[in-house]
């Protein structure tokens, strides 16, 4: 197995044991400590999917998400609270890390490329907020290899 594809298919059983771990309805601060993870892991295996399509072929890709496009709504609960939080971010006074705002949403769009859009996740208000913010505070920050080119808010 070449080493990206054992990376994707760890990254998926994480991610799939987050999802476990959220259907279990953990406290509020639990369930965000794992979002976020899920997140930061969705941000790295959006990344490889991009980067080499035919990993999405794999077994256990596919039962993940698979399995991922039917989650609960306490789960997604979890997800719509980092989505607000992001927003909620942006509209706060001081200085941003650019970068990891940028990670978060290309995050929340590789989780609607893979799951289905989220209303919850009210993507326009975080991309007005996004664009609003990028006037003051917006850095050209070069995006990682395999993010693509539509998410704008690199270079915002």
């Amino acid at each position: 197995m070449p080493p990206a594809s054992t990376e994707v298919s760890t990254l998926a059983a994480r991610m799939a044991a987050v999802l476990h771990d959220l259907s279990r309805q953990p406290t509020a601060a639990e369930a965000r400590d794992l979002a976020r993870q899920f997140l930061a892991w969705m941000f790295q295996l959006g990344r490889f999917l991009e980067l080499e399509p035919a990993l999405r072929d794999s077994a256990l890709v596919k039962d993940f998400l698979d399995g991922g496009r039917s989650m609960p709504a306490q789960v997604l609960t979890a997800f719509g609270s980092i989505a607000d939080g992001l927003e909620g971010q942006l509209h706060t006074i001081g200085d941003l890390e650019w970068r990891q705002v940028s990670e978060l949403r290309s995050a929340l769009e590789f989780f609607e490329q893979y799951f289905g859009p989220q209303p919850e996740f009210e993507m326009q208000e975080i991309d007005d907020s996004l664009r609003e913010r990028a006037k003051y505070d917006g850095t050209k920050t070069p995006a990682p290899k395999g993010v693509p080119e539509s998410h704008w808010w690199w270079s915002a």
